[in-house]
């Protein structure tokens, strides 16, 4: 066993030099992106909350939310990172989890794309397009998301599939499934795909039966028993044509036309542009494989404009396994140009051209502003120097994640003037705006006006300014720390 591995290390030693280089690479990427406090850290903060809050004994817990993160997304998969935070329990570990997890599935993603295409130039130009393919590489910079963690291990189901190798399939799709409660319609495509490639029954029935009763785990019991009864607001956020999944679904049926008019709208039609560009626009669909990215393809389609963002987390799996389709669109278009017209190389050539716009298409996810620092950077480093580790904190967008280390830290846009008392808004657990005026220290950024919708107005600044319990603290580069003179404990 032990020889057999080190055999394999030293055949593949080269993709692992490479694999590596590219997971420490975004790793410092991502966690300079964090670093800096120059975006959007919202996710990022409820993620390191979570994970301390496991440490401490509650089970991805968010105190913010009240709930455990496992009640919005069936993420059991999450499971193997907690023993490396544990070793080292700060932001940068999960970073480095999540860039290893992407650097980690290409390995099964090289190994399919030399299967398929019988040639190792062309399986590594590929797997490079793959791991700088938009909604693939933009996961390492975007905050950070639990569904990463399943993507090694979908990839290698994928990979076990068109080895025919049954039992390593099912426990890698099991694993890969676990990433989040919409991945089992993935796996569940591979007995699609089975069924129109005439496979035995077992590799049909098996992935459909695995991830039905998987899906009705998660949505019926897993994620009810850890959403308490604040409920699933994750669930609730997404609508399909603005309707709740079952009204959706018999809208769709009963009258077609406004679904259609939806889906073929100027936003739908330009997210496919964006989507089908960087793969010569018809190299995954000239393969049945692309069967396996139908379904998630069309949840992006289908639900709320939030999961058409290229530089977001709702295209992995769309991305992956458009890919994963393209391996095979590039064999049947390679055979065509040798076949008819004598064209050497031509899966070389294919794969470079796919690389090259893969890795041309970095405007879509990469924001080269994100990870500078800005004028006021080190005003906002005397402000974390500032905030006692014991006191509950009011923070902006940019700021809010350092302070996920603490039991009380909550984000200015989870308090609305919309509610009269603690409810679900928009999908999200929020309260009265009266309650902002019960922190110990409120945090107001003037500069950022990115972040919809805009907190830090002028009147709500004024407000603590005249609020005889609060007392301006700091007041720097048009950044404001306020600080209660007595703490009054948060009505939970």
């Amino acid at each position: 066993m032990k020889d057999n591995l080190r055999k394999w290390i030293a055949q593949h030693r080269k993709l692992l030099l490479w694999l590596g280089g590219y997971t420490v690479f975004f790793f410092v990427l991502a966690w300079r992106k964090y670093a800096v406090m120059n975006s959007n850290s919202g996710d990022a903060w409820a993620m390191i909350e979570a994970f301390n809050c496991t440490l401490r004994g509650k089970l991805m817990y968010i105190p913010t939310y009240e709930m455990s993160y496992l009640g919005n997304h069936a993420s059991l998969i999450v499971l193997w990172v907690v023993p490396l935070f544990w070793l080292l329990p700060t932001a940068p570990t999960l970073y480095f989890a999540q860039s290893l997890s992407i650097g980690l599935s290409g390995i099964p993603f090289y190994l399919l794309s030399r299967k398929v295409l019988d040639d190792r130039r062309a399986a590594s130009l590929l797997t490079a397009a793959y791991l700088f393919y938009p909604t693939v590489v933009t996961m390492h910079v975007d905050q950070l998301h639990l569904e990463v963690f399943g993507l090694p291990f979908l990839m290698a189901a994928a990979y076990f599939f068109f080895e025919a190798r049954f039992f390593p399939f099912v426990i890698f799709a099991l694993l890969g499934m676990m990433g989040q409660e919409n991945l089992p319609f993935t796996v569940a495509a591979f007995g699609v795909y089975a069924a129109v490639r005439r496979r035995n029954i077992k590799w049909i029935v098996v992935p459909i039966l695995l991830a039905a009763i998987y899906e009705v785990f998660a949505l019926k019991v897993f994620m009810p028993y850890f959403a308490g009864p604040e409920g699933m607001s994750a669930v609730a956020y997404h609508t399909l044509l603005g309707l709740p999944p079952k009204e959706f679904i018999h809208a769709a049926l009963t009258n077609p036309l406004p679904l259609l008019a939806y889906l073929t709208d100027a936003e739908h039609v330009f997210y496919l542009m964006q989507v089908f560009q960087p793969l010569l626009w018809v190299a995954p669909l000239l393969a049945p494989e692309f069967l396996l990215v139908v379904q998630a393809l069309g949840m992006n389609l289908a639900l709320d404009s939030a999961s058409r963002v290229i530089a977001w987390h709702y295209g992995l799996a769309t991305g992956a396994f458009l890919c994963v389709a393209t391996i095979f669109g590039v064999r049947n278009i390679s055979q065509v140009l040798e076949a008819r017209w004598n064209l050497a190389h031509a899966r070389l050539m294919l794969s470079a051209c796919i690389c090259a716009l893969c890795i041309a298409s970095w405007p879509f996810w990469l924001e080269p502003s994100q990870f500078a620092t800005h004028a006021y950077y080190p005003t906002l480093e005397k402000v974390l120097a500032l905030i006692p580790p014991d006191k509950s904190v009011l923070a902006p967008m940019s700021m809010i994640a350092h302070f996920s280390d603490r039991e009380d830290s909550r984000l200015q846009a989870c308090f609305s003037p919309e509610v009269t008392r603690k409810s679900q808004l928009r999908g999200f657990l929020v309260w009265p705006q009266e309650d902002m005026y019960k922190m110990d220290y409120v945090i107001f950024d003037a500069n950022d006006r990115r972040f919809p919708p805009n907190v830090a107005t002028r009147d709500l600044v004024m407000s603590y300014y005249t609020n005889t319990n609060y007392q301006l603290v700091f007041n720097e580069n048009n950044v404001f720390v306020f600080r209660r003179r007595e703490s009054v404990p948060i009505a939970r």
